[in-house]
């Protein structure tokens, strides 16, 4: 705030549009650096267990919140891929986000005493228009996601005017 008002920019900003072909190409080198390496503290606390417990500090479900189901598709991208440089611990992290994904659709799938599809489909949807199953699952594995998905509104979605179903 006090920045704007005095008409400070910070650091970052001076240097916008300035210079010539080969100062742009370092901002935009430094940009990405900071990307891959700046972020390692987030991952490495998504990482890491409390002092003295075996607890992680984030807990699992929260960083499926933060990675999977708010972020977009770019910050999933930065977080799973220095997941994924972050030796065996980060690969299981990164796992465990993949199997909490489908957890997540089982249990929007039997929330209530009713099976709900109409919760299924919508996480389904969701990730699906952001193009996460992709990015998590493969190709393959995003259209079995989708296959499932269809064979449960076949089982338990009342078709109108059906009789015995």
């Amino acid at each position: 705030m006090l920045r704007e008002t005095c008409g400070i920019r910070p650091v970052t900003q001076i240097g916008e549009g300035a210079g010539g072909e080969f100062y742009q190409k370092a901002r935009a080198a430094r940009a990405q650096l900071a990307k891959e390496f700046e972020d390692v503290r987030r991952v490495d606390k998504l990482l890491g267990t409390k002092a003295g417990y075996a607890d992680r500090q984030v807990a699992l479900d929260d960083v499926y919140k933060y990675v999977v189901l708010d972020g977009s598709l770019e910050e999933m991208r930065t977080v799973t891929k220095l997941l994924k440089k972050g030796g065996k611990q980060g690969e299981q992290a990164y796992a465990e986000l993949k199997g909490q994904t489908i957890q997540n659709m089982k249990d929007m799938l039997i929330k209530s005493d009713q099976p709900s599809f109409r919760n299924l489909n919508t996480l389904v949807n969701q990730l699906d228009a952001e193009d996460k199953l992709v990015y998590m699952f493969g190709k393959k594995g995003r259209d079995e996601i989708i296959d499932l998905r269809d064979a449960v509104k076949d089982v338990i979605v009342k078709q109108p005017g059906a009789v015995n179903y």
